[in-house]
This record gives C-alpha cells, structure tokens and sequence, in this order.
C-alpha cells in the first residue's frame, strides 16, 4: 500500500479527471443544445429551419425533427394564407357586386326621368357616358385601379347623374398629377358622389361637389366635399347606428366603402365624416399610396 498522503493524491487526482471529462461530455452535448434553443429564441415570426447541428445520434434527431415541423408549417400557412387571399378576394367581389346593381339602377332611373321630361339629347349623352363607364369598370377584373382612371370613372358619372338635376348641382375631380399613377379600389368614390347627388341638397336644391386626391409621402388621400344642407351630429351618428336589415342607401354605401379598405388595406386606412347643418359634409379617406411614381 502506498503512502496515506499519496493515496490521498491519487484519489482526488482520479476525482479531478473524472468530473473535468464530464463537464467536457455535458459541455459537448450542451453547446450544440444551446445553439438549437438560440436559434428558436431569435426567430421573430414564423420559425426557419435551422442548419443540422452535429453531435450526438440523439441531438441529430432533434434537430432533423425541428426542422420538419418548421417545413410542415411553412407548407400550412402557405395553404392558409392562399385560403385566405380567395376569401378576401371573394368577398371583395361581393362588396364590388353590390354596388353596381345600384348604381345601375339610379342611372337607368336617371335615363327614364331624362326621357320623361323630352330631353332625348341628354338622355343619349348620359347612356354613352354609362357605356364608357361600364367598358373601363365592370370589365376588368382588377380590384384596383390607377388614379387617372378612377377619375375619368367618377367624371362618367357625373356626366350620368348631373342632368337630372337641370344644372342645379355640379361636380368636379381634381387630382394632383403625383398621385395620377397611384392605385385606388375601382368604383370606391362612386357611392359618395351619388349620396351628394341624392342626398346633400335636399333643401336647398342646388350647389356644388368637389373631389380630391392628393398624394402625402407614402399616403393618399380622397376628400368628397358638399356645400349642400350638412347633417346634425344626431343624423351623422345614425348613419353608423341603424342596423344592416334597415340600412338607408347612404348606410350601405358607406359600410361598402370602409369594408373594402379593411379589406385591402387592413389597419392602415382612415374613414372620416365631418359636416355642419347648413354648411355642407366632407368626407375624408387614406390609404398606403401603392403603385405611385417618385415624388419629384
């Protein structure tokens, strides 16, 4: 037997290896461990696969199992995000559809009252400028349209609806020539212009409506504005109130109109009322500014 002193030595020399190759082994198989749960921690959205980290049989297989669960998913939400663009889709066509049976409908109601009060002339006029609206909007199967064609579209219908009025009230577009080559929903201004037509001048029976489009930085903006009767803060606030089966024309158009920019633009669009009784109503929308040229 050797000495107690050695002895001693030995035995915390065999402990020092022993616990200094396990730390070594724990270390190996945690490193690779610690990568994995990094690489898990740094994703911000959808998880991306990660590169096999060797190591043990048992850590290879974790990883090879990670990586087809984050496969698995991408492959899910791809299906899902398709699903969900063919819903979108289909319920703007929907929104799309329910506009231009009424708007068809007051036009066709415009041409009837023209014809009845002999004015054969403007009645021509008003089917050629529905002719030429119908070949620009229901024809295409874009949801979207540049600015320079949504305003020869809403100019159409001014030249459908203005003669019913005998010149009472008129109407106008201006837009800025930045924002001509913006895109915009087809047909989104259309339902304001018809509720100033048939709802701005109940009382005084004349006036003037004015649309712009103007482009700030990254965003567009569309104002209708009326200097026609205005609306109380109680009638504004009915608009929103009444309930679908009840709505008024006003109501559905403008319910249309914010369900397509939620739509298209979820979180990132503006709808805005204000009027005065007896001074006229402004209404005010933006949206992101997509498909423009560079600003000068």
């Amino acid at each position: 037997f050797l000495p107690r002193v050695q002895t001693i030595a030995i035995i915390l020399l065999t402990l020092g290896i022993l616990l200094l190759s396990i730390f070594c082994i724990i270390r190996r198989n945690l490193l690779p461990l610690q990568k994995l749960a990094d690489h898990m921690a740094s994703v911000k959205d959808v998880p991306t696969p990660a590169a096999i980290i060797s190591g043990s049989a048992e850590l290879e297989m974790i990883t090879g199992s990670y990586n087809k669960m984050t496969d698995t998913l991408h492959k899910y939400l791809i299906e899902l995000n398709e699903i969900h663009e063919k819903q979108r889709q289909d319920e703007l066509a929907l929104l799309q559809m329910q506009i231009n049976p009424h708007f068809l409908y007051n036009t066709l109601d415009s041409v009837k009252h023209l014809i009845e009060m002999h004015n054969p002339f403007d009645a021509c006029q008003t089917i050629e400028a529905l002719i030429s609206l119908l070949r620009s909007t229901l024809q295409k199967t874009n949801m979207v349209v540049t600015v320079s064609e949504e305003v020869q579209n809403i100019r159409n219908y001014i030249s459908i609806i203005a003669p019913r009025y005998g010149g009472l009230i008129t109407a106008d577009v201006f837009a800025d020539p930045d924002c001509l080559t913006c895109k915009i929903p087809n047909l989104l201004l259309q339902p304001l212009v018809e509720n100033s037509f048939f709802h701005a001048f109940q009382s005084t029976k004349k006036g003037q409506v004015r649309i712009f489009l103007s482009r700030l930085g990254d965003e567009l903006t569309c104002e209708v504005i009326d200097n026609g009767d205005g609306m109380t803060e109680g009638q504004l606030a009915r608009i929103w109130e009444r309930p679908a089966p009840h709505q008024s024309v006003t109501s559905i158009g403008l319910a249309n109109i914010r369900e397509r920019l939620a739509l298209l633009y979820p979180g990132k669009n503006s709808f805005q009322i204000t009027s005065e009784h007896g001074y006229g109503t402004c209404v005010t929308i933006s949206f992101p500014a997509e498909g423009c040229l560079p600003l000068n």
